[in-house]
């Protein structure tokens, strides 16, 4: 789909990766987990035609939202006002799991156009097609200071910062895919900057409760991992309504009308959407653990801030070197 749309020649990589994004999105309402929840609280999503409304977070409770309407703006907007009033403490901004670079080209065209300021920006990517795309678009959008590396959280590596910089970092729903973040990639970002800043925007609003965290400690032992696998694999083989009861019973997903407009069930179901998909379940206790040592200072701990996909909702973790 990226690749159409760069031949079509029609835009900055920011613009091709806004309607890549849009078409995904709009694909991703047609699946049965989002018709089977979203009935519940008085949303229909068919096969063919897009829905009026959705369900997302939005400051920590369920709200129903038209449909064009996204969260994700909150990304830009954060880090926008946080460069535009720390200017002098960011030499340049790094994205750790930067994917296709969309956050990155979105950033770069904010500031240009709503602040008039030019970043060197660094895009980090595991995976070589990621880097593949952020680098033919970079080529689309002239005048962009962005140079794309790979990078492996298990193996940090920021060795291509010149010098020690003051560096902004930040990660979107990228920190998400380690289902155990080693301390390893803070001390690496400490090590290579003379001062750094950095905010997550991550699904792990659900690690500040005990109670649930406790809860996905036991899920992960091998033998709740090997039963959850089992009635999975059974309900793709059965038939449609003792496949929507099965995947109702592995996932544990609950959503009533009641729920819209509360924050009663939002975490609960992140917990359990995060041991459905292997999600990180540490980084909360990370930050907190090196907080109190010393190593960094968190600044800001917003739980469950936005969440276009409602049971996944990220919260925003600010922190910088101590």
């Amino acid at each position: 789909m990226t690749e159409q749309e760069i031949a079509a020649g029609h835009g900055d990589g920011s613009q091709i990766l806004a309607r890549v994004g849009a078409r995904i999105d709009a694909r991703g309402f047609s699946s049965q987990r989002f018709r089977d929840q979203f009935a519940n609280v008085g949303i229909a999503v068919g096969n063919d035609a897009l829905p009026g409304e959705r369900l997302v977070v939005q400051d920590g409770a369920y709200r129903i939202v038209p449909f064009e309407r996204t969260c994700r703006e909150a990304v830009i907007t954060t880090l926008l006002d946080y460069i535009v009033n720390h200017r002098a403490e960011v030499d340049c901004i790094v994205e750790l799991g930067s994917g296709h670079g969309r956050n990155l080209f979105d950033l770069s065209a904010a500031l240009r156009e709503q602040a008039g300021i030019e970043v060197p920006m660094h895009a980090c990517e595991l995976t070589e097609s990621g880097r593949a795309v952020t680098t033919r678009l970079r080529d689309l959008s002239p005048g962009l200071d962005l140079a794309v590396h790979a990078f492996d959280y298990f193996q940090p590596d920021l060795s291509f910062l010149p010098g020690r910089p003051k560096v902004l970092f930040f990660t979107v729903f990228s920190i998400e895919q380690i289902t155990l973040v080693n301390r390893a990639v803070i001390d690496e970002m400490l090590a290579r900057t003379a001062s750094c800043a950095c905010f997550h925007f991550e699904p792990v609003g659900w690690q500040y409760d005990h109670a649930l965290s406790h809860w996905r400690q036991r899920r992960d032992a091998p033998i709740s991992k090997l039963w959850s696998r089992s009635v999975r694999r059974l309900a793709r083989a059965s038939d449609s309504l003792f496949r929507t009861k099965l995947r109702a019973a592995t996932t544990g997903i609950r959503l009533q009308p009641e729920d819209v407009d509360s924050a009663s069930r939002v975490s609960q179901n992140a917990a359990r959407w995060s041991e459905r998909m292997d999600y990180n379940k540490n980084l909360v206790s990370l930050l907190h653990a090196l907080d109190q040592e010393k190593r960094i200072a968190i600044e800001r701990e917003d739980v469950n801030v936005y969440g276009d996909n409602p049971f996944n909702p990220a919260s925003i973790l600010q922190w910088r070197n101590a």
